[in-house]
């Protein structure tokens, strides 16, 4: 986690050399893990491996390579809402928005938008959850978050077994 937080940090300073040495100390630390290391309920190389796409998003970013940093953190959602659901969170930096952030940055709204905001508004059945908060309180508590962002336009009183979202985007 040192060399990942290290490396972000060093892309977003666009220190490119000290952020790739870094990605090289994040990869031979992750190759040091116990195969079969658990966090919780997660394999620590599948947790780790979020974190590489996401510094290796954040790294091209800053390099300039835009679509590559986006395949990046794409994939690093990906992984992400693949995790097994846990509290705390098995991957505490959200992949979502670092990638809504970068899109934002190249005026990439609707995408950012549609990368970020609204798959946690949609979500209408539990297999549609991902199974980072595949959850009844875990969905109800998105949901019903969501729901109070949009100044508490058709909140849902109590969350339903089926987690319908009965708010209204403003898009």
């Amino acid at each position: 986690m040192h060399h990942y937080a290290k490396g972000v940090a060093h892309s977003a300073l666009r220190q490119i050399v000290e952020a790739e040495a870094e990605l090289v100390r994040f990869e031979q630390a992750r190759r040091r893990i116990p195969e079969n290391r658990l966090f919780f309920n997660n394999q620590a190389d599948d947790i780790l491996a979020v974190g590489l796409e996401m510094l290796l998003g954040e790294l091209e970013y800053r390099k300039g390579n835009f679509e590559v940093a986006f395949g990046h953190l794409r994939a690093a959602v990906e992984l992400d809402d693949h995790l097994y659901y846990t509290e705390p969170w098995a991957w505490m930096h959200p992949p979502r928005h670092a990638l809504a952030a970068l899109l934002l940055e190249q005026d990439r709204i609707e995408e950012a938008l549609n990368r970020s905001i609204v798959p946690i508004l949609v979500w209408r059945t539990p297999s549609a959850v991902p199974r980072s908060i595949r959850t009844t309180s875990g969905a109800c508590t998105a949901t019903s978050n969501a729901c109070g962002a949009q100044e508490n336009q058709n909140k849902p009183k109590r969350c339903s077994n089926d987690l319908t979202v009965p708010c209204k985007t403003r898009m």
